[in-house]
C-alpha cells in the first residue's frame, strides 16, 4: 500500500508545515495580534521544515500510517490529536530551553495547535477518504496475490476476499499445498486465478502473474513447514503475509497493517536489519553515551551489592546467542553466591512443554536466593544495565531476542531455535507487547516476528516501552 501511505505521508506534511507558517503569519505577521507586525524570516521558514519533521516522526509512533489505523476513524482521531498535542508540548519545552521565545508565544501555540489538529482531521477524515475510495475502483490499491494453502482455511480465506468490495488484495492465483486440485476448483473456476499444484511451483506462479503480495493459509503439525516456507517466499523479495494459529499471537499484541480486519501477520521484505552498518553504530552509539550518563549509577549499585553480601559485584551467565553459538552476558549479581538452580531448571522445562501456561520465563517468583538488593534491581531491571558492554562488544544488541540459558536451548524444538538467526537483546518484543502474558509458543512466535520484521522505527519502539516499563517498575526481562 505505499502509494496510499505515500498519499497520507506528504499530506500529512504539506498540512503540518502550512499551519506552522500560517500561524506564525497570523500572530506576528497580520496585523491582528500584533500592534507592530514582524515579517517571518528565513530561518523561521527553517525552522518550521524541522519541526515539520519533528511531527511527522511522531505521526509514525503512533502508526498513522498503517492501513489498520487510517481505515479506523474513531482511533485515528485520537492518535491525531494526542500527537499534535504531544508535538506542540515538545516544540515548547525543546524551544524554550534553546530560549528561543518566538516559538513559545503561548498564543501562536494555541493558534497552531487549533489550526494543525482540524485541518489533520479533515483531511484524514473527509478529504483523504474520498481520494482513497476514487483509487480503489481503478488497480493503484489493488496488488497481484499468491495464495498459498490448503483445506478450508486456504479456501475460506479465498471467498472472503471475493466478498469485500474494493479489496486490497486481488487473488491472482493459488498453490496448493497438497498438490491436488483440492477444494480450490470449484471457486477457481469462477475467478480468473491460476491454479498450480505443490509450492514447488512458488517462483514459477510468482513470475507468471507478477505477484506483489503473497499470503500463506497454512496450520501444519510441523511448524518448522511454514516456517520454510515463508522463508522460501521471503527469498523471492515479496511481502509474505501468514494467516496461521501460529502467529496468531502477532496480531492480538502488536499494531500491525490488519487489511479488511484479518488477522495476518505481515512479513515485509525487509533488508536484514540486524546486520546493517547503520544498526551497529547505533547500538554502539547508544550504548557508549548510556554508559556514561549512568556511570554515577552502576558505580553505585555496585557499591550496595558489594557492601550487602558476599561475592562479586558481577555474575557472567553463559547463554545461548546469534547463530547458537555461546555468549557471556554481564549482569550484575542479584543473587547469594553458590545458590543451586534446578527449581528454576524444572520451572523452564515445565513451561517449554507448555505445562505452565504463563508465567515469568527468566524470574521465578518469590526466589529465596534473591538479595535484598538483587530484588529491587531485578524490579526495575537494573540488573541488566552492565549487558551495555555486550553491546559494545557485539554480542548483543539493544533490542532483540533474549539470549537463552543452556538449559533452556536444549528444551526447544527445532523451531524454537529459529529466534538464534537475529543477533539477542537487552529487550526484545515480547517483553515489551506481552511479557508474563503468554504461553512459550507465543514468546517464541513475536520473537520470529521480531527477526522476520526488525527495522528502525520497530527498534525505537520497543526502547521507548521499555522505557515506560522500567520507569513504573515493570521492567522487561
Amino acid at each position: 500500500m505505499l502509494p496510499l501511505k505515500l498519499i497520507y505521508l506528504l499530506l500529512d506534511a504539506i498540512i503540518i508545515y502550512s499551519s506552522l507558517v500560517v500561524s506564525g503569519w497570523l500572530k506576528f505577521s497580520s496585523g491582528m495580534f500584533q500592534i507592530s507586525p514582524e515579517n517571518l524570516s528565513a530561518d523561521n521558514l527553517l525552522l518550521f521544515l524541522i519541526l515539520t519533521l519533528i511531527f511527522l516522526v511522531l505521526c509514525r509512533f503512533q502508526y498513522l500510517y498503517r492501513i489498520s489505523i487510517i481505515d479506523s476513524g474513531p482511533n485515528q482521531t485520537r492518535r491525531i490529536v494526542f500527537t499534535t498535542l504531544v508535538g506542540h508540548i515538545l516544540m515548547v519545552i525543546i524551544f524554550f530551553l534553546f530560549k528561543y521565545r518566538f516559538i513559545t508565544e503561548r498564543l501562536y501555540v494555541l493558534i497552531s495547535f487549533c489550526l494543525m489538529t482540524a485541518l489533520l482531521l479533515i483531511a484524514r477524515l473527509l478529504v483523504l477518504p474520498l481520494l482513497k475510495s476514487l483509487l480503489k475502483k481503478t488497480s493503484v490499491l489493488k496488488k497481484k496475490t499468491l495464495l498459498i494453502g490448503s483445506g478450508e482455511k486456504a479456501l475460506d480465506l479465498f471467498n472472503h476476499f471475493k466478498k469485500i468490495k474494493g479489496c486490497y488484495y486481488r487473488i491472482a492465483a493459488v498453490i496448493s499445498l497438497d498438490g491436488t486440485d483440492g477444494t480450490f476448483v470449484p471457486e477457481l473456476e469462477k475467478s480468473n486465478a491460476l491454479l498450480y499444484r505443490g509450492v514447488n511451483h512458488l517462483e514459477k506462479a510468482v513470475h507468471e502473474n507478477d505477484i506483489r503480495e503473497i499470503i500463506v493459509a497454512f496450520d501444519p503439525e510441523d511448524t518448522m513447514t511454514l516456517l520454510s516456507l515463508i522463508e522460501e517466499c521471503r527469498k523471492l523479495g515479496i511481502p509474505v503475509n501468514a494467516y496461521s494459529e501460529t502467529f496468531g499471537i502477532v496480531a492480538k499484541k502488536t499494531v500491525i497493517d490488519q487489511f479488511h480486519r484479518l488477522p495476518l501477520a505481515r512479513f515485509g521484505n525487509h533488508r536484514n536489519w540486524d546486520r546493517n552498518p547503520l544498526n551497529r553504530m547505533i547500538n554502539f552509539s547508544l550504548s557508549l553515551v548510556l554508559l556514561i550518563l549512568l556511570s554515577p549509577l552502576l558505580l553505585l549499585i555496585a557499591a550496595l551489592i558489594k557492601l550487602t553480601s558476599k561475592g562479586p559485584v558481577f555474575y557472567i551467565d553463559k547463554r545461548i546467542g546469534r547463530n547458537e553459538k555461546p555468549i557471556n552476558m554481564i549482569k550484575f549479581r542479584s543473587m547469594k553466591t553458590n545458590q543451586p538452580d534446578s527449581a528454576h531448571k524444572n520451572y523452564t522445562k515445565q513451561f517449554i512443554n507448555g505445562e505452565i501456561e504463563t508465567g515469568s520465563f527468566y524470574k521465578l517468583q518469590n526466589d529465596s536466593r534473591i538479595t535484598v538488593v538483587g530484588r529491587i534491581l531485578r524490579r526495575y531491571s537494573l540488573d541488566e544495565l552492565p549487558q551495555l558492554f555486550n553491546v559494545i562488544r557485539g554480542d548483543m544488541n539493544l533490542v532483540g531476542p533474549r539470549p537463552s540459558k543452556i538449559y533452556e536451548y536444549e528444551q526447544y524444538d527445532e523451531w524454537h531455535k529459529k529466534r538464534f538467526q537475529t543477533t539477542p537483546g537487552m529487550t526484545g518484543l515480547w517483553q515489551v507487547k506481552a511479557r508474563s502474558e503468554v504461553p512459550f509458543k507465543d514468546m517464541i512466535a513475536l520473537d520470529l516476528y521480531y527477526a522476520y520484521t526488525s527495522h528502525f522505527w520497530l527498534d525505537m519502539d520497543i526502547l521507548a516501552r521499555t522505557l515506560k516499563a522500567i520507569l513504573i517498575g515493570k521492567g522487561a526481562v
